[in-house]
């Protein structure tokens, strides 16, 4: 099989990457495709074949490498919205500087995000060399490495992908009309939903900093929210407590003009240590910075000595009561997991209980953690417990703790439980599903009264405990049939949030399994065609059973690219079982009539003993109602021989169908029969 070949042309390399990905996932094996990028050079000649540029004013850069018949077709490229949220939040006449590989590229964007409504802010095409600009956001798609050293923050949207007329014209230039049907409602479906994103966007912006105020006014630490413009969007009614500061006086103003101390006021914008130590009115205070896209969030605690803080740290360290990762650690830029991201980063500033959702994989711990860290209880103990690990007798001994003597086996002077160690931080409940009835109520009772009593035990003591609960159960089917009590959920349930599995975010695939390698260190790549199949699978075990694929990969691989042959055995199985029960489902009737055409073709030739070739089964349809060119017969044979329907030999031995293109012919007849 020796599909035709298209040639990519870009000018970065990493443009190259991400527009190979997309037509390797559209057209997988129909298209022969050779991508080269400006910044890594390209090969001397081109063979025969149609050269795709990613931006007209490459075509002045390709003049010494083509002649003058050389078909080169220019690609029409779309925005990514996913990750506009930043942009619209800016306030009215923010000035934004737009990078891209050339003058006419950053132009070309700027039309763009003024088409899709942009227009509250001043958009400014960036010019290589220019050195005095004013900008309160750099804004690049994905080519930030033009861009020039600058305060201001960037906001990197990604690579704009190529758009729908040309991938339409160029299934129509390789004969590929039979997958139109199948192109014309991808792409329908993806501009639905990236107008679907926009709006999304749109609106959580407009919602973005009411959320946070309605958020940071119930919360017992101070909260100061600034813009990447460097605008005070939240002022919480504790800091005008500590600061001694009125909020009118405050918010909507730029941080350096809002009374705060300059010491202060450096720390928040441009501090690199997670917290620091200030005294502020003659209170000490430690400020927590966090920034993402340019976007500030400081929380200000009251703390009686530094020293406590610090001892207490390190014997939770020792105990391993810590939490290691924080919401900067947690990889994926898909909307649904940014929303899940922000929505914890909000929830985290309270100090009510949180219940984390989501499927075996996803990541529910590593939630957790970056909850406990994003919290005013950061600097305290952070205590994982796995319910179903724990039997119903273990169970309350190890949460509540018992008194010395409690039973056999028992340690001298008796033992603290979780909750106690948990004192002043958080207690992270995973697998909260799996408990019984008895534990549910002793679970609930510490939760409404604050208080636990040890195994054993006759006094009351109190604890001061954040919970931050997690299952892969449904709760609510659970307590629909009684197996889960509904006080205990809606204490639980107080805010939840619900982490997307793997399957509806498979953009988020190439940026994990890079992430994965990078940790690995010896293998650097993945062949285009293993994350074409890693882009296929469903991942049932989410993240998890991702990294674990990955990881025996790197184990058997024999170099610095992992291959196709490195794939573990039951994913090549499950991808081609799923191709062959899909293949007749995404075709249009006219595609499964000329399937059916050429299959009974072949299999009235191999029944008669004779050779079944393109240019046979060619001039036979000119006969019908569905002509085809021995070309078009090329590409449908290619797809049958993908999916194992047919088998191609040489010279007289042509074509024959196997017993699974019988299947694929009576399945097509069935559902042409049900036209």
């Amino acid at each position: 099989m020796n599909p035709d070949k298209l040639f990519l042309i870009t000018g970065t390399e990493q443009t190259r990457k991400a527009l190979h990905g997309q037509l390797l996932e559209l057209f997988n094996e129909l298209i022969s495709i050779e991508s080269f990028s400006i910044d890594e050079g390209l090969p001397d000649t081109f063979a025969e074949g149609p050269i795709l540029i990613s931006s007209p004013d490459l075509k002045k850069e390709l003049e010494p490498f083509v002649t003058c018949d050389s078909e080169i077709l220019e690609a029409i490229r779309t925005i990514n919205v996913e990750k506009l949220e930043t942009l619209l939040l800016l306030p009215e006449g923010s000035k934004v500087l737009v990078v891209s590989d050339t003058l006419e590229s950053a132009a070309e964007l700027i039309h763009q995000l003024i088409e899709l409504g942009i227009q509250h802010v001043e958009f400014v095409p960036f010019k290589k060399g220019e050195t005095t600009f004013d900008a309160d956001l750099i804004l690049s798609p994905g080519e930030m490495i033009h861009a020039p050293i600058h305060s201001a923050p960037k906001l990197d949207i990604g690579v704009r992908l190529i758009g729908s007329p040309t991938i339409q014209e160029l299934a129509n230039r390789f004969e590929l009309s039979y997958l139109n049907s199948i192109l014309t409602e991808r792409q329908m479906k993806h501009a639905v939903s990236q107008q679907r994103l926009l709006t999304e966007a749109k609106t959580s912006a407009l919602a973005a900093e009411k959320n946070l105020r309605l958020v940071v006014d119930h919360v017992s630490e101070g909260v100061i929210g600034v813009s990447a413009s460097g605008v005070i969007t939240a002022f919480n009614s504790v800091c005008e407590s500590i600061f001694q500061l009125d909020r009118a006086d405050v918010a909507g103003k730029a941080i350096q003009l809002s009374g705060l101390d300059q010491d202060v006021i450096s720390y928040i914008v441009t501090g690199i240590e997670p917290f620091q130590l200030f005294s502020i009115n003659g209170m000490e205070a430690a400020i927590y910075r966090n920034e993402t896209n340019g976007i500030i969030t400081a929380t200000i605690s009251r703390v009686s000595k530094a020293s406590e803080i610090n001892s207490a740290a390190a014997e939770w360290a020792k105990k391993g009561f810590t939490a290691k990762y924080t919401f900067d650690q947690i990889i994926g830029s898909h909307l649904s997991m940014l929303d899940t991201i922000g929505t914890a980063k909000k929830l985290a500033l309270s100090e009510l209980p949180v219940l984390i959702e989501g499927e075996t994989g996803t990541g529910k711990e590593l939630f957790a953690q970056a909850i406990h860290n994003g919290s005013g209880r950061r600097s305290g103990p952070f205590v994982a417990v796995n319910c179903s690990a724990l039997s119903a007798s273990l169970f309350e001994s190890e949460l509540f703790g018992y008194e010395a003597g409690a039973f056999t086996g028992a340690q001298k002077g008796g033992k603290k439980g979780l909750f106690e160690q948990a004192n002043g931080g958080t207690l992270f409940l995973d697998e909260i599903g799996d408990i019984s009835g008895d534990l549910q109520a002793s679970l609930l009772r510490v939760l409404q009264e604050k208080e636990i009593r040890r195994v054993s035990g006759t006094q009351n003591i109190a604890v001061d405990v954040r919970i931050v609960a997690a299952t892969n159960m449904n709760l609510r089917e659970k307590m629909a049939d009684g197996d889960f009590r509904a006080d205990l959920f809606y204490r639980l349930n107080v805010f939840s949030i619900q982490i997307p599995p793997l399957r509806e975010r498979k953009s988020d695939i190439p940026i994990l399994a890079e992430e994965f390698l990078k940790r690995n260190g010896a293998v650097t790549r993945m062949d285009s065609k293993v994350m074409d199949m890693l882009m296929k699978e469903e991942w049932e075990g989410n993240v998890r059973e991702l990294k674990n694929s990955i990881d025996y990969m790197l184990a058997v691989s024999d170099g610095k690219t992992i291959q196709l042959h490195d794939l573990p055995g039951k994913t090549v199985k499950k991808q081609k079982k799923k191709e062959k029960e899909a293949a007749p489902l995404q075709l249009t009737l006219m595609d499964k009539q000329e399937f059916v055409f050429i299959l009974e073709t072949i299999r009235i030739s191999n029944e008669n003993g004779e050779p079944a070739s393109r240019r046979i089964i060619s001039e036979i349809s000119k006969a019908g109602s569905h002509p085809l060119t021995a070309q078009q017969v090329r590409h449908r044979l290619d797809f049958l021989e993908k999916h194992s329907y047919v088998t191609k030999g040489r010279g007289r031995a042509g074509t024959k169908i196997t017993l699974e293109g019988m299947d694929f012919l009576h399945s097509l007849k069935s559902h042409l029969g049900n036209h």
